[in-house]
C-alpha cells in the first residue's frame, strides 16, 4: 500500500447583479464543473471530486458554494506534484465566477497545509459586467498547521 493524501475544500461563487438574473455567474459555474474531464492523468482533477449546491433557492442564499474532496495516493518522494495540482486547480478558477476559494491538503509526511485564494479588488468590478468576466487576478496565501 502507499501513502495517502486528502485534499478537500470549497469555492465561494460570486452572485451577479441583484434582480431577475442574480444566478447567472452560478449558472456558469456550473458549466465549468460540467465541463471539466471525467478522467485525468495523476495528481488528478475531475469533475466528480466537485459537490454543487442545490439550485437557487434550495442550496443557496447569496453565495455559491462548491464543495470538492479527493483522496490520491501520495509522492514522498517528489513534493513538487502539489504544485502540479495546485496549478491545475488554478486554471479552473480561471474560467470561473467566485470570491474565495481555500484548499487543504493533509498528507503523511507534512504538517496540514491551508491555501487560501482571494480575488484582488481590481477584479470584483468584472465580475458584475453584462456579460461577467471570470476571475483571472487573486492573492494566494498558505498556512501550515505545525
Amino acid at each position: 500500500m502507499g501513502h495517502e493524501v486528502i485534499i478537500t475544500g470549497h469555492i465561494e461563487g460570486a452572485q451577479w447583479r441583484a434582480g431577475d438574473r442574480f444566478t447567472w455567474t452560478f449558472d456558469l459555474n456550473r458549466e465549468v464543473i460540467a465541463g471539466l474531464p471525467t478522467e485525468d492523468e495523476w495528481p488528478f482533477l475531475v469533475r466528480d471530486s466537485f459537490a454543487l449546491p442545490a439550485l437557487y433557492p434550495h442550496g443557496i442564499y447569496r453565495t455559491q458554494i462548491i464543495h470538492f474532496g479527493l483522496s490520491l495516493k501520495d509522492e514522498p518522494t517528489d513534493r513538487n506534484v502539489w504544485d502540479l495540482w495546485l496549478n491545475k486547480f488554478e486554471a479552473v478558477l480561471r474560467r470561473m465566477y467566485w470570491l474565495r476559494a481555500t484548499v487543504i491538503l493533509e498528507t503523511e509526511f507534512e504538517a496540514i497545509r491551508t491555501y487560501e485564494w482571494l480575488v484582488t479588488n481590481s477584479v470584483v468590478d468584472r465580475l458584475y459586467e453584462d456579460p461577467p468576466q471570470p476571475v483571472n487576478d487573486w492573492t494566494r496565501s498558505v498556512r501550515s498547521a505545525r
